[in-house]
């Protein structure tokens, strides 16, 4: 039994629901009454997402100790099949649907999302250039954790955004009040923001994604102090700049892949429009231009123009933007000579984002 007991522990660790299950009902079927064996079980087909099987072995288990000893299950076991009740009806998430195809951020994703499902971490920052995909990656991770079964992040996921949120006379008051808009929490104004929210969070086993932090540094103590006092919240932030804490995992972000310009590089070996950063600009193009087409005329160009611009998703849209009034080879020409081609003036567009130079300005004065 005891050996049963460690093998499922390792099954589950390993994150082999299937083989821990057999496992599990080996063990209680020698024992029904091994209260942490139930859990288990409970714990691993919530991880298949099948909710109702968990639901269902705890109410075998209540009625099994009522009707031979009269005892009710510990308050842990209790608890759990409160987490998995609220699992079955669906996390609360306002995250926005996704803007287009996510291109070639597979492996950051899945780095991020094993960092932020491991018990001892709670902070990820993705950090890099303005315009580098951040908030997309973020974003990202955010609808995968959501959309995969499982009791993480019960009480929900939220993406709150931070641009243009002001500091004023204190940057955690502020970062504050923006989670309490997120999350539609009520401020009487008796006490601080900072405060008020940070109480509202102690109970919560909730993923916070905080959005452009960067010129919010100072209210780095505050999230600090989130992470020692709400043990089930954890922190998901894109910053220009990392923040500087011990319990801080960072993510640095550079541009897209895309091919490489030596004749002996491995990856001259692979088609062009297998490269992230190539897939992203015919994508774009196609939006300023339905017609446009990867074409063994322009498919040079379209790889220099990624080249220019190292695979940044930004500066690529906004260059494809361009192919409505010129072809490829004079966009490439154009880049060369002015930096300021790289600009737009779609009106939905952060204005901090609609030109390549002020993204690099505001990253110089950081």
């Amino acid at each position: 039994m005891r050996l049963l007991a460690q093998l499922a522990e390792r099954q589950i660790e390993k994150r082999f629901p299937a083989e821990a299950i057999i496992t599990l009902q080996q063990l209680l079927g020698l024992d029904p009454w091994h209260e942490q064996a139930n859990r288990q079980l409970m714990h691993t087909y919530s991880l298949q997402g099948d909710y109702n099987r968990a639901l269902a072995q705890y109410k075998t288990y209540r009625q099994l100790l009522d009707e031979n000893i009269g005892v009710q299950p510990q308050p842990e076991t209790t608890a759990l099949f409160e987490r998995i009740q609220a699992a079955r009806e669906g996390r609360p998430y306002n995250l926005p649907p996704p803007a287009g195809t996510f291109f070639g951020r597979e492996d950051e994703e899945i780095r991020i999302r094993n960092t932020l499902l491991n018990p001892h971490n709670r902070l990820v920052t993705i950090t890099g250039i303005g315009g580098i995909g951040k908030t997309h990656l973020a974003l990202s991770c955010g609808r995968l954790l959501n959309d995969e079964p499982g009791l993480h992040f019960v009480d929900g996921i939220s993406y709150v955004p931070l641009q243009g949120v002001e500091p004023g006379s204190s940057a955690s008051d502020a970062v504050a009040t923006a989670i309490a808009g997120a999350l539609a929490i009520f401020l009487p104004g008796r006490r601080p923001p900072s405060q008020e929210v940070l109480e509202y969070l102690q109970p919560e086993d909730h993923l916070l994604i905080l959005d452009n932090f960067e010129h919010l540094m100072a209210g780095t103590v505050w999230l600090s102090s989130i992470l020692s006092s709400c043990p089930d919240v954890k922190l998901l932030v894109t910053s220009r700049e990392a923040l500087n804490l011990t319990a801080e995992w960072r993510i640095a972000l550079q541009g897209l892949p895309y091919p490489g310009k030596s004749r002996r590089a491995p990856s001259l070996s692979r088609r062009a429009e297998t490269f992230p950063a190539v897939q992203l600009f015919v994508q774009s193009a196609r939006q300023a231009r339905p017609t446009f087409s990867l074409t063994p005329e322009n498919r040079d160009h379209v790889v220099d123009l990624c080249r220019l611009v190292m695979g940044m998703p930004l500066a690529i849209k906004l260059a494809a933007s361009w192919l409505h009034v010129m072809p490829a080879e004079q966009l490439a020409t154009e880049l060369r000579r002015n930096l300021d081609i790289l600009s737009t003036r779609m009106s939905d567009v952060p204005e901090r984002q609609r030109q390549i130079r002020a993204v690099f300005d505001q990253t110089w004065e950081l």
